[in-house]
């Protein structure tokens, strides 16, 4: 049933694509193999939505078709952050009927990282993950001076050393970022209805060259997210 309903997906800007299952394409009349990526999530793809097919995306004069997931990660890989890119695609919605249409799509890759996820059917099953991993600059100048100053260069009034001083200069804000389909665990709270779930807090950064960092389990509450 592999061949048959795709379990492959891509997750861009929190939207999910899928290849197209055959089932659909039989109940459209077109071809399952190359006839492009299905929009099952839209997220920063709203202004294309939900069923529709992309075929292709365009930026700077650029055209990249799209007829399977692995070419549209190669395309979304291309597109910088926080850019806006063309999208061509089929709308197969109530009165779509097929028809090709274009929509302008402004890229985050900051909140939610372009990856792509690949089935390998075995005993047991195995998820094979490519990320597009975009490097973010960190300030680490309150480390560095955490670690070079003493302890005594904070003192009481009665001249003692105060102690603990390079902790507090290796506290940072923490911020927890995931859209609200993705929050589990039964922490989403009552009555929101943006698009991003955010929980803010405090933190210990442990290693900079390992990219370390402690915080409370209230301010990232789940494993699936961005921690800033």
């Amino acid at each position: 049933l592999h061949g048959l309903i795709p379990r492959d997906f891509v997750d861009c800007g929190a939207a999910v694509f899928h290849a197209l299952s055959y089932q659909r394409a039989m109940k459209w009349n077109v071809q399952p193999q190359q006839a492009g990526c299905y929009v099952s999530l839209a997220a920063i793809f709203g202004a294309v939505g939900v069923g529709a097919v992309i075929t292709a995306l365009a930026q700077a004069g650029e055209k990249w078709l799209t007829p399977d997931l692995p070419s549209l990660f190669e395309a979304l890989k291309r597109i910088p952050d926080d850019t806006y890119f063309h999208v061509s695609f089929r709308d197969w919605s109530a009165n779509g009927h097929g028809r090709e249409r274009h929509a302008e799509v402004r890229m985050d890759k900051r909140l939610w990282p372009l990856t792509m996820w690949s089935l390998q059917p075995s005993l047991p099953d195995r998820w094979v993950i490519a990320e597009d991993i975009i490097p973010h600059s960190i300030d680490d100048s309150a480390v560095t001076r955490a670690a070079t100053e003493t302890e005594s260069s904070v003192l009481f009034e009665d001249g003692r050393p105060q102690n603990g001083s390079p902790l507090r200069n290796a506290l940072a804000e923490v911020t927890f970022f995931a859209h609200t389909r993705l929050v589990f665990e039964g922490i989403k709270p009552r009555g929101m209805s943006a698009m991003l779930f955010k929980r803010r807090g405090v933190g210990i950064i442990v290693s900079l060259e390992h990219q370390l960092l402690l915080t409370a389990r209230s301010t990232v509450p789940q494993l699936l997210g961005t921690v800033e």
